[in-house]
């Protein structure tokens, strides 16, 4: 089946901002997600931009609208296969610090991360058992964003104890906030 035929089947069954009942999660779609406030013109306005595909497309207004409501202050990205969307963020939020962590790095970056505030995985191109030594660096207010997904996505999860999940269909993302009960949410975008 296609991407885009397997898209519309998830947005058919996915909830926006008024079939949530988590506080939590209403106030993300709500204030992030779908505030349109000075994005659609960085958007327009950026030749850069139109040249992703329609989901990468889809995956930066995404991230580019919970960086702004989130701002952390640290952004630790693994994996290279989407090495344009990386160099796009690291060039709009000049406030945020970015980490790169690549399939061929081992253990160098662990002296120099703290604590993680957002962690961005690009599945198909890094081995899983590189972001393991990052789980003990993860707080309650720690995101983990999935750029694609397979089976080692979902073992990952379970290891993790991820509290949250939103899943986007382009993109997933893993919460580990304590006072929250265990969900999945299948959300628009």
């Amino acid at each position: 089946m296609s991407e885009r035929l397997r898209y519309f089947w998830f947005w058919i069954r996915a909830y926006n901002r008024h079939g949530i009942h988590s506080p939590f999660v209403y106030e993300l779609m709500e204030k992030a997600v779908f505030n349109q406030q000075g994005v659609e013109y960085l958007f327009m306005t950026n030749k850069r931009f139109r040249e992703f595909s329609y989901f990468n497309r889809k995956r930066m207004r995404l991230l580019i609208k919970l960086l702004n409501f989130y701002k952390p202050s640290q952004l630790v990205w693994m994996g290279n296969n989407h090495q344009n969307m990386f160099d796009f963020l690291e060039g709009i939020f000049q406030e945020i610090w970015f980490l790169q962590i690549k399939p061929d790095d081992k253990f160098v970056f662990e002296n120099e991360l703290k604590s993680t505030d957002w962690l961005i995985v690009d599945v198909k191109s890094i081995d899983l058992e590189l972001i393991y030594p990052i789980k003990n660096r993860l707080s309650n207010d720690s995101k983990v964003f999935f750029l694609e997904t397979d089976k080692d996505f979902f073992r990952l999860i379970n290891e993790w104890k991820g509290k949250v999940e939103l899943d986007f269909f382009f993109l997933k993302i893993l919460l580990f906030r304590k006072e929250m009960k265990p969900q999945n949410f299948k959300l628009r975008s």
